[in-house]
């Protein structure tokens, strides 16, 4: 065999081939934020991504309700465009038993939702939603990432509670898995990895009817998925491990949207507070007025009552009656000098000797005129 000139042997060394030798593979990955510019303006978290993927996340602010609640979302798709990892926008659910209570976050906004574990919120709402039919292959529990999530909500709440003081007891919980599954889109299969941690807070809230207290669940879901053709999906499997595993949130972002929750919540109660002392102090001035003035004012009520009526009537051209078989008063025109009644149906007469009970079988009463 013929042998290469030296200078082409250190080259090939250099970049990695020697003869007969297939060139090297690469595999890059790239680190990949979601920044908030419009609210905290940090990064909500990092994670690495395999290079020539395109990747998009981006933080929406719902300010429509108060305290104001942010909305993370992102993507990560091969360049191919057929594999796939999104992180979909938290979802956030309520449940009683109690009508009352069901109505009111209704009207805010949040389904009405008995709460499930994470495995079963998969398979009876995400998969359905999503993607139709589809076949549960594997269940994992996530024991560590469920222990996880109690633990910083815990913490969370702990600094809610230093801001802004619970009024009710609660306690939290949390729940994880993964589930992969299967499913049929345009005559083509395809596999998807679940990821969903589920976020629970028991509470026992006042009853609005004035005893007691009432058990609710309000629970938010955080749910992970990565998508591909099933043919891709072993080859892939690599790519979704390395992306998750490296996905690292911002505690100082998430703590951030804590101290505002609970910052909003505080002088939202402080507001209606003074409202009601103001009331309260409004209330007790009346109570201070003197009966001597009171008395006045309700004599002087009463003429111009008995004033009003008069002129009412007058203007009106009608008079007052009172019915003895309803007991009430009723107003009828002016002009005719007997009125009659049974009750339901009054006739008018300026005939004296008129008398519509004479050849009726209805009891007529004659109705005496108001002065």
């Amino acid at each position: 065999m013929k042998r290469l000139p030296w200078i082409l042997v250190v080259l090939c060394v250099f970049i990695g081939i020697l003869p007969g030798q297939a060139p090297a593979r690469q595999l890059v990955y790239q680190r990949q934020a979601v920044t908030d510019p419009q609210g905290f303006q940090m990064e909500v978290l990092h994670m690495l991504v395999p290079r020539g993927w395109t990747f998009q996340g981006q933080v929406l602010w719902n300010t429509r309700v108060s305290p104001p609640v942010p909305s993370l979302s992102l993507e990560a798709v091969s360049k191919d465009g057929r594999s796939r990892l999104t992180l979909a926008p938290e979802q956030a659910y309520f449940w009683s038993q109690d009508p009352g209570l069901q109505q009111s976050w209704s009207r805010m906004g949040t389904e009405i939702l008995q709460p499930m574990r994470a495995a079963e919120y998969i398979a009876r709402v995400y998969l359905p939603r999503s993607r139709g039919q589809a076949d549960v292959l594997e269940t994992t529990p996530l024991q560590a990432a469920a222990e996880n999530a109690r633990r910083i909500n815990e913490y969370h709440m702990q600094v809610f509670h230093q801001i802004s003081p619970f009024t009710f007891p609660f306690q939290l919980g949390a729940d994880a898995a993964r589930v992969k599954a299967r499913f049929t889109h345009n005559g083509q299969e395809w596999e998807e990895e679940i990821t969903t941690t589920v976020h629970y807070m028991e509470m026992a809230l006042a009853s609005p009817y004035g005893f007691g207290s009432i058990p609710a669940v309000s629970w938010r879901t955080e749910t992970f998925s990565f998508l591909a053709p099933a043919s891709h999906m072993q080859e892939q499997a690599g790519h979704l491990r390395v992306m998750l595993n490296s996905l690292t949130p911002n505690p100082a972002w998430a703590l951030a949207n804590v101290k505002l929750a609970a910052t909003v919540t505080r002088e939202r109660i402080q507001a209606q507070q003074a409202w009601f002392n103001a009331m309260q102090r409004v209330r007790q001035s009346q109570l201070e007025v003197s009966d001597m003035i009171a008395r006045s004012y309700e004599d002087r009520s009463a003429a111009y009552d008995r004033i009003f009526d008069n002129y009412s009537l007058a203007v009106r051209s009608v008079d007052a009656y009172a019915d003895p078989i309803s007991n009430r008063q009723v107003e009828l025109p002016n002009g005719y000098g007997h009125a009659w009644t049974n009750g339901d149906t009054y006739i008018l007469s300026d005939d004296a000797n008129f008398d519509p009970n004479i050849g009726s079988t209805q009891g007529w009463e004659r109705m005496k005129r108001r002065e």
